[in-house]
């Protein structure tokens, strides 16, 4: 028998339809086998509390469904994490155009709660929590969160201004907004119980680090892939003249022309770099293996970037990044966690110099990934997942 549909309409836009009781799982176009990951509920008492599991059987779930799906379900709960083999037979979570769980977070002197996504898989073990980097999202973590969640409770946040969360028009300079989310997220959804261990690539990395150097009591270990930020060696130098400057007696006057002439190029830049081909070649610039540039990557990164905020979010964390006065010296100075440095050893933007850099700054564990660039999770997945769960499994 055939079940009816109804159109699913998600902040982001009209979405097709879904099928009552269904998780509305986004198809892609090659035929995968299928399965899914059991999640809990974003409320954070039910995510402490354990469930059963539920084997619901394969049947028709409307246009976006594919013939062999085998679903489970924590009992009492709709939201599903559906995962795919991939062409090499690496498991990953399956694209979901409207997104997976969602919160809410409200800012230091806003009323307005903030709409921010995440992933949530497994329900027992120590929690860990994946932070993506600039420009990504949850999803960028699609081959570790179903291999991690074996043994641990894996969240994957979208940054504010990122992936499926609101793109909020705050300020994004020195990373505070993010530290504000984690924290947040961490005592609300996650369960602050335990310390949870912290993922990092690239900005996410800058993210996690801050995170930790104010709140250490809520982390229990670090990770950085390849970890994005300034040094105070490598920062730009502050001696230029500023608006106030002798030197600069006509500043004040242009000031507004300036600011314009900025917003203007980096508005090109985002709407150049959003364009389906250009993601690929970039994203091609920074990984070794090919296969993982694939279309769902690729489309998972230029569908949130049409939200109509996409472009002013893309400009203010461009365009702050370079007042923020924090760099991964101070950084490192606050953090008392153990850290573990996972390197891809061909990226061209953080080059293997900058880790060991950070080693100078701290006694971090590491290990140089030599086949992968500047996303190793996503660039070699299995190596990446068998070092967290060796590492974290090592942790007093």
């Amino acid at each position: 028998m055939r079940m009816a549909t109804r159109p699913v309409t998600t902040p982001l836009g009209r979405l097709g339809t879904r099928t009552p009781g269904s998780s509305g799982c986004y198809a892609t176009r090659r035929a995968h086998a299928l399965h899914a990951l059991p999640t809990t509920s974003s409320s954070a008492d039910t995510l402490r509390r354990r469930t059963s599991v539920t084997v619901l059987p394969a049947h028709n779930y409307g246009p976006c469904s594919r013939r062999g799906v085998v679903r489970r379900a924590v009992e009492g709960q709709r939201d599903q994490v559906p995962v795919e083999t991939d062409s090499r037979g690496l498991t990953r979570l399956v694209l979901r155009k409207e997104g997976w769980q969602f919160w809410e977070c409200t800012l230091p002197g806003e009323d307005k709660p903030r709409r921010l996504h995440y992933v949530q898989a497994g329900d027992s073990g120590p929690p860990i929590i994946l932070v993506h980097g600039f420009g990504a999202s949850a999803y960028h973590w699609r081959y570790n969160i179903p291999e991690l969640a074996k043994n641990h409770r894996v969240y994957a946040p979208c940054l504010m201004g990122f992936g499926w969360s609101e793109k909020a028009v705050v300020d994004y300079s020195e990373g505070k907004v993010w530290v504000e989310q984690l924290r947040q997220f961490i005592s609300s959804v996650v369960g602050a119980e335990e310390p949870v261990v912290l993922v990092g690539n690239s900005l996410g990395g800058f993210a996690i680090l801050a995170t930790a150097g104010q709140y250490p009591e809520l982390v229990r270990g670090l990770v950085l892939l390849n970890a994005a930020g300034d040094f105070d060696e490598t920062r730009p130098s502050t001696d230029a003249p500023t608006v106030d400057s002798p030197a600069l007696p006509t500043a004040v006057y242009f000031e507004g022309l300036i600011e314009w002439f900025k917003r203007t190029l980096i508005s090109l830049s985002f709407q150049f770099s959003k364009q389906p081909l250009r993601i690929k070649q970039v994203l091609n610039m920074v990984y070794v293996n090919e296969e993982s540039v694939d279309e769902a990557l690729i489309e998972s990164i230029a569908y949130p970037a049409e939200d109509a905020n996409a472009a002013e979010v893309f400009y203010r964390v461009i365009s702050q990044a370079g007042t923020s006065g924090v760099t991964m010296n101070t950084l490192f100075s606050r953090i008392r966690a153990p850290v573990l440095l996972l390197w891809g050893s061909q990226d061209p933007w953080v080059v293997p110099a900058r880790a060991d850099r950070m080693q100078e700054l701290y006694p971090a564990d590491r290990i140089n990934l030599a086949n992968a660039g500047h996303c190793p999770h996503d660039d070699l997945p299995e190596e990446v997942n068998a070092a967290i769960t060796k590492w974290v499994s090592d942790l007093a």
